[in-house]
């Protein structure tokens, strides 16, 4: 699969699971989650607020995409006036690919120390935005 269909399938997977928050229809999110079988359920004010937090990746910047091993990377930058970068954590399994389970998922920052579109610049310095950080694989 080259980087144009990752991508694309990323961003399928992500979609599916941010509007199945907001449309509390869970099931369809599962297939993308590894969440174990006692795992509680979200209430519907919950699913909605989760949703609300995910970022929209039709109104965010798309930076790259990054992979290493079964890990895929989805950067974004996603702030409204300083810099504030998103990686969205993908694992690869014989399922095909998963969000990666919390709380490695999804890495935010933000800064004024750089302005928009200055995001690469933020990736190389923040630790918490690294590709795979400690205890993920």
């Amino acid at each position: 699969m080259g980087n144009d269909e990752l991508r694309a399938e990323l961003e399928r997977i992500y979609g599916t699971v941010r509007q199945a928050f907001a449309d509390y229809e869970l099931d369809a999110a599962r297939p993308y989650l590894d969440l174990p079988p006692d795992a509680p359920v979200p209430t519907r004010e919950e699913s909605e607020m989760m949703a609300q937090f995910l970022p929209d990746l039709a109104t965010a910047a798309f930076m790259e995409l990054r992979t290493e091993g079964t890990v895929a990377g989805y950067y974004t930058e996603t702030g409204s006036g300083e810099c504030e970068v998103t990686v969205i954590r993908f694992l690869s399994g014989e399922s095909g690919w998963k969000l990666a389970p919390a709380p490695h998922s999804m890495s935010s920052y933000s800064t004024d120390d750089f302005g928009p579109g200055e995001g690469a610049k933020l990736v190389e310095r923040e630790e918490s935005l690294a590709l795979v950080p400690d205890g993920l694989v």
